[in-house]
Order: C-alpha cells, then sequence, then structure tokens
C-alpha cells in the first residue's frame, strides 16, 4: 500500500459527482492503486511452497475492480461506479489494512510494539465504522 493513497480516495469520495476535483482526485487515486496493485507481483518472501501469497488475490481483486469502476462511469453507470469504488476502497483499505496489523506483522510491531492487539482492533473498529457510515 503506498502511503498517502486514502488521501486521494477520501478526496475523491467527498466530493461533488462530476465535479473536476473528484475527478482528478479519482484518477490519481486510480493510477496509485493500479500502480501499487501491478508491483506487488514483485514481492516475494511468502511462507507457501508457490511464489504467490494472499496479497496477490487482493491485487488481482483490485486490478479487476479499477477496471469495472472504469468501464462503469464511462458507460454512465454511475450507481455502479459507486459500489465499485467504494467496495474497492473498503477491501483495499480496510481489509488489507486490517491484515496488516495483525500482531505479529511487521507494521504492527513498527507501530504497536507494546500493544500488539492494539492495531488489530484499531482496524476493525474503523472498518466497523466504515460500514456503519455507508450502509
Amino acid at each position: 500500500m503506498v502511503f498517502g493513497t486514502e488521501h486521494y480516495q477520501s478526496a475523491a469520495l467527498l466530493r461533488r459527482s462530476r465535479d473536476r476535483w473528484h475527478s482528478v482526485f479519482g484518477y490519481a487515486w486510480v493510477a496509485v492503486m493500479a500502480v501499487t496493485a501491478l508491483s506487488s507481483f514483485d514481492i516475494r518472501g511468502s511462507l507457501l511452497p508457490i511464489p504467490v501469497s494472499p496479497i496477490h488475490a487482493l491485487s488481482v481483486v483490485t486490478i479487476c475492480g479499477l477496471w469495472q469502476g472504469i468501464r462503469a462511469i464511462r458507460q454512465g453507470r454511475i450507481a455502479d461506479h459507486q459500489r465499485e469504488m467504494r467496495s474497492l476502497y473498503f477491501w483495499v483499505m480496510g481489509v488489507a489494512g486490517l491484515f496488516t496489523f495483525l500482531p505479529g506483522r511487521r507494521m504492527n510491531a513498527v507501530f504497536f510494539a507494546d500493544a500488539p492487539l492494539q492495531g488489530f482492533w484499531l482496524m476493525t473498529g474503523l472498518i466497523g465504522t466504515g460500514l456503519a457510515w455507508y450502509a
């Protein structure tokens, strides 16, 4: 995940649809997420006996979701575009963030060395809040 990616998407989500800045932030978010997803295929070091890991599945979901969202808006299917982009935001920021902060993971140790479960519960709370907000 590229640092700051969530700011592009948050800015795009908070802007009025069809607004110039909504498009600018949206295209920036799509570009950053595409580069991030594609670059993840160069990540190695999985404990699995195959050269891919679960992060690669999320990368495929991300690339397909970006394609679906862009295709929907180009075809004028605004509701489908909104649903796809919100779903992507949940999966790539929420779920990936949840797994990033699992106890025993490197980023959890960096930010929550003294309380490893705190990062996990923080992400769980943020995901729950996001789900309640979008519902």
